[in-house]
């Protein structure tokens, strides 16, 4: 009996301890095994997670990609916003980034354009690049260069947004233009990224501030796995939760506490035996019990990452610790074209070390830092080479350690094809597919950093001398595909290592490399002007050009891209002036002469506001009587500075200039006036002629202007007259032509200036509307004593006594110039031998002495001795 009892006492002071340390045992393991679950859960949504980072990276990666093209493509345009341009170049953009709400230009930071939209309804959104706040320099203009995301905003009709702002830089990058901003949808941005693996995830992307940017805000909430995400400028956080919720392993866990309650209790009333026995099923039952739990826990963590795997649009590949490939989802094999069984075993290209060159330092990222991304050209199974964006990542086991790596690989072919098609735009001239000026800038910097003494590169600026008259006359379509042509003959007439560059308008740049003598230059510049000399034929219509070729020489002309520019360019108006169809080489006189004629242009622009031209005139007589007949009216420019500056110089700036619209408006205004005045005074004048230059006619409104001015003049239209020169009909006979068929419509008379030194053609005579013809000086000067001059006087004369013209002879200076014209049949004179240009006033005072100005003779005058010799 004292035994039993004693055995009884023993099995009841064990049973206490016994059944605490059966508690505190069920507890420890219930807790190891939610751990356990947990750990498994959160690996399987951390492996479906870098397929949505890969995804949203990727997707801003585009974003920015598109945002830079577009800015390359203003800097190319020095800044010029061409609208129908830009709304194009988005809406492709646009197309292949669904992703991306609107893209918006902000000149100096104020936005004026929107695709598509309104700019003043996306005014909010817009977030300053603050380029005032950068330093300069390279480093500086880099960081300037930067673009940066900056969001939530809240969107027009809901939703949120991020808008990616680029600053753009034009003039080589050191003149601020304002931003590119890119709106892009945040919530469609997250969603797109979530689909790629399925919707098994619930995601939400935040900016470091811990504002909530896109996707499910809850999420955060949650105790998510969380990755960081880099962006424009930032690096954000990016929150992943199972779209069921975390698994919660309560029962699990209260099982483990009842167990070892129950064999406490059971132990209590047992034996020391029976309570050792008892322990040993408990032990079998809880690791039984532990094993389920953990087996249904991985199967969760599995079957959720096996879904993110195989559902993914991104092709995925894990690899093992040798880059071998374990697997590959059906979206790789899509993609690529390749079966799982093809490559299962083998390391991909872009880590294959014989392969690919940047294989040794992608493998060594991995290696120290766990992770790699970036472009990629993969191949498909039909050899075609694709742009991939690709992502690998080290896959963290339980442990911490290691052993496996996946990649995620993205297709960007349309992002690159958008890519490249902004930077074709951004770096080549639509029309002609030549350089643009941004490249041409680029290539001649490269070629001046190469150029030596013994290998020297040649810098041509061309400028087509006629283009502008073609263009107006047969409109752009035809201007157009003449500059097709015409980069067609600059590219034959070059080598092929040799840039041939459209600056805009009709202006070209060639460069030529690698040049030991001056002499290849000149052969290039003899072709080019050879070949431009050749008539274009463009549908049925036949036009003339020619070119006018400024040449530097690097490094003797200029050692930098802006010396030897300016130079080319002082070469290619020393060309001009030299007329057409020639070139130039740059001589160091030719800056100053740049310099000049700037200083002159400047000066003309100002005396033209403070009305410092006027008109002077230049009697006309009968050869006959030498009786006043008319006059001819002639600017002139009376600087308070410097008097009376020659015509022979400011007339030519003029003419290259916008400037000859106002200056010729001037002539016409004032001669218009007198001639209103003079008839109101009752003063015989004859005829008052006015110059009009070629671009006037050619690029002017004239129609409009005379008919402007000459409202409710009382003076004769037939009292009035235009001069022209032969040269109005060199670039396009057609457009001359119907203008003075307008202009003599009007009742006004035409002449031809200078006749016989430019396009002389009884071809085109007969067609044109003119009434009256002056012989050139030139013709005049040798007269009677040039055999050769003399002849040409006659046929002038008998030609335009046959045709009806009359006929005025310029430049007389002596009697015997007189009496070889009168008798040959010439009716009028003008030059120094009756009178030099005189001032209005001048004028007036000696039509106020003539006793009357008589009108030309209709039929051809006697051989005689005029009555004033």
């Amino acid at each position: 009996m004292p035994q039993r009892l004693t055995l009884s006492r023993i099995a009841l002071a064990l049973a206490l301890p016994a059944g605490l340390v059966c508690l505190a045992v069920g507890t420890l393991a219930a807790r190891a095994d939610q751990r356990r679950q947990v750990t498994e859960q959160r690996d399987g949504v951390a492996a479906s997670m870098t397929v949505v980072r890969t995804r949203v990276e990727g997707m801003l990666d585009a974003t920015q990609a598109l945002s830079a093209g577009l800015a390359h493509w203003l800097e190319a345009r020095d800044g010029s916003l061409d609208t129908a341009m830009f709304d194009q170049l988005a809406r492709k953009a646009l197309v292949a980034n669904t992703h991306v709400r609107s893209i918006q230009a902000a000149p100096a930071d104020g936005l004026t354009h929107t695709y598509p939209g309104e700019p003043d309804r996306m005014r909010a959104l817009a977030t300053p690049a603050q380029p005032s706040n950068l330093g300069q320099g390279p480093v500086a203009r880099e960081a300037r260069a930067a673009a940066l995301l900056d969001g939530p905003v809240d969107l027009p009709g809901g939703g949120r947004g991020l808008v990616l702002s680029l600053p753009v830089y034009t003039h080589g990058g050191e003149r601020y233009w304002g931003r590119i901003d890119v709106l892009t949808q945040a919530d469609v941005l997250t969603q797109a990224a979530v689909a790629s693996v399925g919707p098994h995830l619930r995601i939400a992307l935040r900016s470091p501030s811990g504002a909530a940017v896109g996707g499910d805000d809850q999420v955060f909430g949650d105790d998510p796995v969380l990755s960081d995400v880099t962006v424009p400028g930032s690096r954000w956080q990016l929150g992943a939760v199972p779209a069921a919720g975390w698994t919660r392993p309560l029962a699990s866990r209260s099982a483990y506490l009842y167990a070892g309650g129950a064999a406490a209790l059971l132990t209590s009333s047992l034996l020391m035996l029976m309570a050792a026995s008892l322990r040993r099923s408990h032990r079998e039952t809880s690791a039984l019990s532990q094993e389920v739990q953990v087996r249904k826990s991985a199967e969760e963590g599995l079957k959720l990452a096996g879904a993110a795997f195989s559902s993914s649009s991104e092709a995925i590949i894990i690899m093992n610790d040798r880059f071998e490939v374990l697997s590959v989802n059906p979206a790789f094999s899509e993609m690529s074209g390749f079966t799982a069984a093809q490559v299962v075993g083998s390391v991909p290209p872009f880590l294959d070390p014989l392969i690919s060159a940047d294989a040794a330092a992608i493998v060594s990222a991995l290696r120290s830092l766990g992770k790699w991304r970036g472009e990629i050209l993969n191949h498909r199974h039909s050899g075609e080479r694709y742009p991939s964006w690709v992502t690998v990542n080290a896959v963290q086991a339980t442990s911490g350690t290691s052993g496996h790596f996946v990649a995620v690989c993205s297709d960007i072919s349309v992002i690159k094809q958008t890519e490249q098609e902004l930077d074709r735009l951004a770096h080549y001239d639509i029309l002609t597919a030549l350089p643009n000026r941004l490249l041409f800038r680029r290539r001649l910097v490269q070629d001046i950093g190469t150029a030596t003494s013994e290998a020297f590169c040649v810098l041509m600026l061309l400028d087509i001398d006629g283009f502008k008259g073609v263009n107006d006359s047969y409109g752009h379509q035809v201007g157009d595909r003449l500059l097709r042509e015409i980069a067609g003959r600059l590219l034959g007439a070059v080598r092929g290592r040799d840039t041939v560059a459209r600056l805009g308008g009709d202006e070209f740049a060639i460069i030529l490399t690698g040049l030991s003598a001056r002499d290849t230059a000149v052969e290039a510049a003899s072709r080019i002007i050879r070949d431009m000399q050749l008539p274009f034929h463009i549908d049925d219509i036949v036009v003339h050009v020619s070119v006018s070729i400024g040449i530097a020489c690097c490094p003797e002309d200029g050692a930098d891209e802006v010396m030897l520019t300016r130079n080319a360019d002082a070469a290619m108006y020393a060309a001009k002036e030299a007329g057409r169809s020639t070139y130039r080489f740059y001589q160091f006189e030719m800056t100053r002469a740049v310099r000049d004629r700037l200083l002159m242009e400047q000066r003309m622009r100002d005396g033209l506001d403070a009305g410092q031209f006027e008109v002077w005139f230049q009697p006309r007589v009968d050869l006959r009587s030498g009786l006043v007949i008319g006059a001819e009216g002639l600017v002139r420019w009376r600087d308070p500075e410097h008097g009376l500056i020659s015509p022979g110089i400011f007339i030519p700036l003029a003419e290259r200039s916008p400037m000859i619209f106002k200056l010729g408006r001037t002539v016409i205004e004032q001669v218009v006036g007198h001639a209103q005045r003079w008839h109101a005074q009752g003063l015989d004048f004859g005829k008052l002629s006015m110059n009009v230059a070629t671009p006037q006619i050619e690029r002017g409104n004239l129609i409009s202007e005379l008919r402007e001015l000459l409202a409710g003049v009382a003076v004769p239209r037939h009292k009035l007259e235009l001069e022209v020169t032969e040269s109005l009909f060199m670039a396009d006979a057609d457009r001359a032509r119907r203008t003075l068929g307008e202009i003599r419509d009007m009742g006004l008379s035409i002449a031809i200036d200078d006749f016989g030194t430019g396009y002389s053609s009884l071809a085109y005579l007969k067609t044109l509307p003119i009434n009256h013809l002056k012989i050139d000086r030139a013709f005049v000067k040798d007269l009677p004593e040039q055999s050769n001059d003399a002849a040409i006087v006659r046929a002038i004369l008998t030609m335009s006594q046959s045709m009806g013209f009359q006929v005025t002879a310029e430049g007389i200076e002596t009697p015997a110039q007189v009496s070889f014209l009168a008798a040959a049949g010439c009716t009028c004179g003008q030059g120094f031998l009756f009178h030099k240009p005189m001032p209005a006033a001048d004028f007036e005072a000696l039509l106020r002495r003539s006793t009357h100005a008589a009108e030309l003779p209709a039929e051809a005058p006697r051989a005689e001795t005029p009555a004033w010799s």
